[in-house]
């Protein structure tokens, strides 16, 4: 189902004198209802919207830690008392997707559409999960787009797995891309998809043997950083549009200890942010995702912070 904005959680922090100088996210933040057509986006801005993946379904058919369908809230919660500083954004809260019982199959279907829709009226979705189920929820919405566009789409998650896992019948948050192959193998387009962060230890054999069959470009989390900019470049390069998936367990469990599975080996804050630097710098990016994030593990909120500065840092590098 879908939730539209409650605009009433987006409080905070007042400073006086109240004026365009004090302005933090809270205050500039403005309703967007998808429940019916929506307004094209203000032509000559960067206008970003806020989409919630209220779901966690995905990580409880893969046997995760559950609790990541309240990230979307603890997410918004974070933002709003961080400063605002860009004349040409104009930030929506464009309300959250629920997935209702374990109707996982039907709420990305929703988030698909919602994804479409915001794409073709000339937002950028910043879409909040959830579980990383969220992400063929995502690309069932850049998919289409890009297709209308006769893009060729490109695919980068940040992630310490994979998530290329076989299955039966229902997908997890350990399959999506795995489905975003199949698809693509039905329709006979090409699958372009580049991870970085892979993790050794927490991806078995297959699992790679699966990359290799698929085409799948991947870096191993303790490559150096050179390897992976020259990875981004070479891959940007050839594509005409970038969905971008930021999986938190990717980084380190002292960063990010609220995330279904923790990284004990992962990547620092500043890894991330010159690889977002690198990607949403290249004017390809048409969406992102923010996937994992798990309050019920989180400590002192660090993983919603953290999730929060990367979503601002998305925001403020976004070309």
């Amino acid at each position: 189902m879908y939730q539209p904005p409650d605009m009433s959680r987006w409080t905070g922090r007042v400073d006086y004198p109240r004026s365009v100088d004090t302005q933090r996210w809270h205050s500039v933040m403005q309703a967007l209802d998808m429940s019916g057509d929506i307004p094209a986006a203000k032509s000559g801005t960067r206008c970003y919207a806020l989409l919630g993946f209220c779901c966690d379904e995905g990580v409880r058919r893969n046997l995760g830690r559950t609790g990541a369908r309240e990230a979307p809230a603890f997410i918004r919660r974070s933002l709003c008392n961080l400063a605002f500083h860009w004349d040409d954004v104009i930030l929506y809260d464009a309300g959250d997707v629920i997935c209702s019982g374990q109707k996982m199959e039907a709420a990305q279907a929703m988030l698909g559409g919602a994804v479409y829709q915001l794409l073709i009226a000339g937002y950028r979705p910043l879409v909040l999960g959830g579980g990383h189920e969220v992400a063929y929820g995502t690309f069932l919405g850049v998919h289409p787009f890009a297709q209308s566009k006769k893009h060729e789409l490109g695919i980068i998650n940040l992630d310490a797995h994979f998530d290329l896992r076989q299955y039966e019948g229902e997908g997890n948050s350990g399959t999506p891309f795995l489905q975003m192959s199949e698809v693509l193998k039905k329709e006979n387009s090409p699958f372009h998809y580049l991870v970085l962060g892979i993790e050794e230890s927490a991806n078995y054999s297959g699992l790679f043997q699966t990359a290799k069959e698929l085409g799948v470009i991947w870096k191993l989390r303790n490559e150096p950083m050179t390897a992976r900019i020259t990875a981004i470049e070479d891959f940007v390069s050839k594509v005409d549009s970038v969905y971008l998936s930021l999986d938190l367990d990717v980084i380190n469990q002292a960063f990010a200890p609220g995330v279904s599975a923790p990284s004990a080996l992962g990547w620092t804050p500043p890894e991330i942010l010159e690889i977002l630097q690198l990607v949403l710098s290249s004017g390809k990016v048409a969406c992102m995702d923010v996937a994992e994030l798990n309050p019920a593990f989180d400590v002192d909120s660090r993983t919603a912070r953290l999730a929060a500065g990367l979503v601002y840092e998305a925001v403020k590098r976004w070309q």
